[in-house]
């Protein structure tokens, strides 16, 4: 078990080794009502920052999807300032990282540097809508000084919840629904009934922030003490703008989980979630488009 949350993110990003993680090229990704179409907002994928996931690769699914929907997408390669992010309505950083994943121990380092962080904030603050998708080590240390930015602490610990495993060979999965009380009322919830959590980090939000919370069995696989933090998946006003981040990157992707001959879907392709459903509520609400539960 320790071995295997140690290299899971390796194998995320490489293809060494008997197990790899590939884009899942037969996922559905038409979108029949297409909402953000009219309003077509420019949306930015980070890809400047070592990350774990490209738009072209492990989240083609995601940017697939969301371009059905109407929105603009655009990879960045450049240091975030002002002007880069001036012309985007939406923005997403997917497993940011200070180096590359192959050094651990540099791969820890902060992602941003102090001035991005500030003008990440500023963007947002002036009406931008940021998704950041972090996970466990090292991407929750590359990214905690952005998530604090944002009055978001990372804990860095995997998410082990027995009571509320979704059953497959994994350990770490977590099935979140209205009933077992992990998935909580918010506009991204709206026509959800169950989202799957890949393991991931938990987090520490505002109670009115939490959409995924954490169970109350839920533990880490190296220490029987509950993991520190509240939620897996928050959403929040800031300023005129909006923040929806994830300690998990895996639920919003569509992969297949490639293990000798074993090939198994690992994202919203799983059958049976709504994870797909829940990706255009995120961007549609990052948006600042209804996804018909506006309450929020």
């Amino acid at each position: 078990m320790r071995y295997w949350l140690a290299s899971l993110l390796l194998t995320l990003a490489t293809a060494s080794g008997a197990q790899e993680q590939v884009d899942d090229p037969t996922f559905d990704v038409r979108v029949p009502e297409p909402q953000l179409a009219r309003q077509a907002p420019k949306l930015l994928f980070d890809e400047a920052h070592f990350n774990v996931h490209r738009a072209d690769k492990t989240y083609r699914a995601f940017v697939d999807l969301v371009r059905n929907d109407g929105a603009r997408v655009s990879v960045n390669h450049a240091r975030f300032t002002s002007k880069s992010l001036s012309s985007y309505r939406l923005l997403v950083i997917a497993g940011a990282l200070g180096a590359a994943l192959e050094d651990e121990t540099q791969a820890k380092r902060p992602a941003f540097t102090p001035d991005e962080i500030k003008a990440v904030k500023q963007w947002v603050a002036r009406g931008g809508g940021l998704l950041l998708l972090t996970d466990h080590e090292p991407v929750s240390s590359a990214s905690a000084d952005l998530a604090k930015a944002f009055g978001v602490s990372s804990s860095g610990l995997v998410v082990l919840d027995r009571e509320h495993r979704f059953p497959n060979f994994y350990p770490t999965n977590v099935l979140a629904t209205p009933q077992n009380g992990l998935l909580k009322t918010h506009p991204l919830s709206c026509g959800v009934q169950n989202v799957l959590i890949f393991g991931g980090q938990s987090l520490t939000l505002p109670e009115k922030a939490i959409v995924v919370g954490i169970g109350s069995s839920a533990r880490t696989p190296d220490d029987p003490a509950k993991p520190t933090g509240n939620a897996q998946v928050g959403a929040f006003h800031f300023g005129r703008g909006r923040v929806v981040i994830a300690g998990d990157m895996g639920m919003l992707s569509a992969q297949r989980m490639v293990d000798k001959d074993q090939s198994n879907p690992w994202g919203m392709n799983v059958p049976g979630i709504d994870n797909r459903r829940l990706v255009l509520n995120v961007v549609r609400w990052l948006a600042h488009r209804p996804t018909g539960c506006e309450r929020h």
